[in-house]
């Protein structure tokens, strides 16, 4: 228990941190609106728990897709899932958990946000 505590405390100071950031400061690479994308937006940030990460971003959330070691990686996974994204096609991913495994991986299928929407 007192290992989750520590987490939760640590977690919150991370997210406080975080929070004096603004998107602009974290973002590796423009963020593609999902109006732009078929519904789908891409956004790939560098955040202090995890490092470069790539989101999909739907109509009930944001999911972390991909994690790079590096900036390069990170700039060439924006392009993949941009692509990725674009399709129009049902698409299932697997939003990716942290903190070494207390938070899991889950399956998510995207909902596109309706075109009536974006238009």
């Amino acid at each position: 228990m007192l290992k989750k505590q520590v987490l939760e405390k640590a977690f919150k100071f991370l997210q406080e941190i975080e929070g004096t950031k603004t998107y602009e400061t974290k973002k590796v690479a423009d963020k593609v609106m999902a109006e732009d994308n078929n519904g789908i937006g891409v956004s790939t940030i560098y955040t202090l728990d995890e490092g470069y990460e790539t989101a999909l971003l739907d109509k009930d959330g944001v999911y972390p897709v991909e994690r790079y070691k590096t900036k390069k990686f990170a700039l060439i996974g924006h392009k993949k899932w941009t692509m990725w994204a674009k399709d129009r096609k049902n698409k299932t991913v697997v939003k990716l958990g942290g903190f070494g495994g207390i938070v899991r991986n889950e399956e998510i299928k995207l909902k596109r946000l309706p075109f009536n929407i974006i238009k």
